[in-house]
């Protein structure tokens, strides 16, 4: 894209538009077609691109500083850049990203979100980590089907309480049960069978029911 080239001196400083040639250091073809390296001023934020139009400020001690991007060709992606920590504070108000095709949050580093309430809303949520850790005091949880998938479960409560229309378990090999007291009613009929049926006391076993057939 070929800038028009104008000037406009105030005192000693000169500002011109300025083609964008090179970057990283940045060059920049101005009016009369010379080429020179300019540094991008603390408060242009869009990072200049080759082909961008810009506007150059040269200063009496022969620094020239690119002070805003002009023109750039629509299709191409607009970088926001800075050197060091950037913060975007809005002291009275909200501040929101909206985006039609998506937001990414890339880093190496930690994310760390603070706020009073934290509310997250999509029709699909993928959650993956090696490792998950979650403190809270109460956990409360509505949802339609849950299917868990995991090698081992290790749970450690002080009181577990399971309210269930019907519950089946299937137990491939061996289950244990370890309790001071263990108390099972059924309201019509418990059927326990197995290969081999063994129950031991050490003090006392009693039997008791209208009829008892045995053998």
């Amino acid at each position: 894209m070929a800038a028009v080239v104008t000037k406009t001196q105030n005192r000693d400083v000169i500002q011109e538009s300025a083609v964008v040639l090179a970057n990283e250091p940045c060059r920049v073809r101005g009016g009369g077609g010379v080429e020179y390296v300019v540094e991008r001023a603390a408060s242009c934020l869009m990072k200049p691109q080759v082909g961008d139009e810009v506007l150059v400020c040269l200063l009496p001690d022969r620094r020239a500083f690119v002070l805003a991007v002009l023109v750039r060709d629509g299709v191409r992606k607009t970088e926001i850049s800075v050197d060091g920590d950037l913060s975007l504070r809005a002291e009275h108000g909200c501040i929101e990203i909206a985006a039609s095709e998506g937001v990414s949050v890339v880093t190496p580093r930690n994310v760390e979100m603070v706020a009073g309430k934290l509310s997250i809303r999509a029709v699909a949520a993928v959650l993956a980590s090696e490792a998950i850790t979650m403190v809270g005091k109460t956990v409360h949880q509505e949802v339609d089907r849950v299917k868990l998938v995991a090698r081992t479960l290790d749970t450690t409560l002080e009181r577990f309480t399971q309210r269930a229309k019907q519950s089946f378990r299937l137990i491939q090999e061996t289950d244990h049960l370890r309790a001071e007291r263990v108390d099972y009613v059924a309201e019509k009929s418990i059927t326990m069978h197995g290969e081999h049926a063994i129950v031991t006391a050490q003090e006392l076993v009693k039997v008791d029911g209208g009829q008892i057939h045995l053998g």
